[in-house]
């Protein structure tokens, strides 16, 4: 009682030096204080002997994406160029992107080309639509976005986003795209169908695959180990999306691949340069059940 009397009459800071004093008489706290001592001056020095970087620094585009040229090959661009949403920005993770329409002047004659460009962007769009209706194989879709400076857990891919607007993936699939004679490069190509019921919707094809830290890649896991590799600090991925609404698969195939070959270039320009003097042989294509896909990029 006694006790209790003495430490009601001390001041805040008497308290607290008393609480302090016992501390540092206690075996237990003096031997966890010395664990954590050494556990923290082991960790810096293995992090500085290492040479561990766990700052992640933003490492700049070459160019900007936006100078991608309106023509690649026989392929020409019909969108504008426009800034997003604030919104759908936000969520999107990136200001550096760009998404455009491009149609196969092959198949589109340059006065129907001329007579789209005259129009303002909107009305463009719904003559775009009915091209694509009629010529689905001359109409394709591409996205291109930059992230850097951050680990980031490469979440809007299509196996994610097509999913939450009603879609379905009925086949999926990694495939090895030839874009040169002396490169091929491993994509993602799937197929989803229309899972809302309504008729009025298609069928749509998307490819996609990454350039991550100067190296190219298909699966968002393997992006995402890149990343967070702490031997470097200047990391980057840019994710390469392509769209047909064409209803053969094997069709929509060559066609993305046509404009891969033209597109991967110009793209990789803008793009820091890649640190491998050679890329290594492409393995053969190999099937991926629509399932283990949708889990490997959780």
């Amino acid at each position: 009682m006694d006790h209790e009397n003495q430490n009601s009459r001390l001041s805040p800071i008497e308290l607290w030096l008393v609480a302090i004093r016992r501390a540092f008489t206690s075996k237990p706290f003096l031997i966890a204080l010395g664990f954590l001592i050494v556990t923290a001056f082991g960790m810096g020095a293995a992090t500085q002997f290492m040479q561990l970087k766990f700052r992640k620094e933003p490492v700049p585009l070459r160019r900007d994406l936006l100078e991608i040229p309106r023509e690649l090959g026989h392929w020409r661009q019909i969108s504008d160029d426009e800034p997003l949403d604030a919104d759908i920005e936000h969520t999107l993770g990136t200001k550096m992107y760009v998404f455009r329409d491009y149609v196969d002047t092959r198949l589109v004659g340059e006065t129907e080309i001329e007579e789209m460009m005259s129009r303002p962007n909107l009305e463009r769009k719904r003559m775009l639509a009915i091209i694509e209706q009629r010529k689905p194989q001359a109409v394709i879709h591409m996205g291109v976005t930059y992230y850097t400076g951050m680990v980031d857990t490469v979440a809007h891919v299509p196996d994610r986003c097509y999913i939450a607007d009603g879609y379905a993936p009925t086949e999926y699939e990694e495939r090895d795209w030839k874009i040169s004679e002396s490169e091929k490069v491993r994509v993602r190509f799937i197929n989803f169908e229309d899972a809302t019921g309504f008729t009025s919707r298609v069928s749509k094809n998307v490819a996609y695959l990454f350039q991550v830290n100067g190296e190219m890649e298909s699966s968002p896991l393997a992006v995402r180990r890149s990343l967070q590799n702490l031997f470097r600090s200047d990391v980057y991925y840019s994710k390469i999306e392509l769209m047909t609404m064409m209803k053969n698969r094997e069709d929509a195939a060559r066609v993305m691949q046509d404009f891969l070959q033209q597109a991967l270039p110009e793209i990789r320009k803008c793009l820091p340069a890649s640190e491998a003097a050679s890329e290594p042989a492409a393995a053969p294509a190999q099937a991926v059940p629509a399932t283990q896909a949708a889990e490997s990029t959780t």
